[in-house]
């Protein structure tokens, strides 16, 4: 009997190995838009300066990239996260799209490891964790050349 429950519970482990987390946006396309790091320009809102880029350039993102993308933004579990506390100045912008309409927005800061996910309802909150920051930047880089 103890040996039929051992691997019982055994099997059940086994069979439990995580598979990955939930991609978080269903799309087709992806447009990426991106600003030169020194230009740059100051916004008041409700008397706090805001800094932002001061022109965006486009770039339609090809399909061979998907794969590396997803696994990017997929939710994940980590154990150290790393977080910063400086004010972002959001340079990189993705907007998935499913059929031509918005799915999902990520804005990121390389700068200072923040972003800002929307149109999604997976966990984002360990985004840019065990090195996302530094594959993503890698993938854009090519994709820019």
């Amino acid at each position: 009997m103890k040996k039929n429950i051992f691997f019982l519970i055994l099997s059940l482990l086994i069979g439990c190995k995580e598979t990955g987390g939930k991609v978080f946006f269903n799309y087709d396309q992806i447009d990426y838009y991106y600003a030169d790091e020194n230009e740059k320009t100051g916004r008041l809102v409700s008397g706090k300066m805001y800094l932002e880029p001061a022109k965006y350039y486009k770039v339609r993102i090809s399909e061979s990239e998907f794969d590396g993308i997803n696994n990017i933004f997929t939710e994940k579990t980590t154990t150290n996260n790393v977080y910063s506390k400086c004010m972002p100045v959001y340079r990189d912008i993705l907007i998935f799209r499913k059929k031509g309409k918005p799915a999902g927005v990520a804005k990121i800061c390389f700068t200072c490891g923040q972003n800002e996910i929307m149109g999604t309802f997976a966990n984002t909150e360990n985004f840019g964790q065990d090195g996302d920051y530094e594959k993503l930047r890698k993938i854009l880089l090519n994709i820019r050349e």
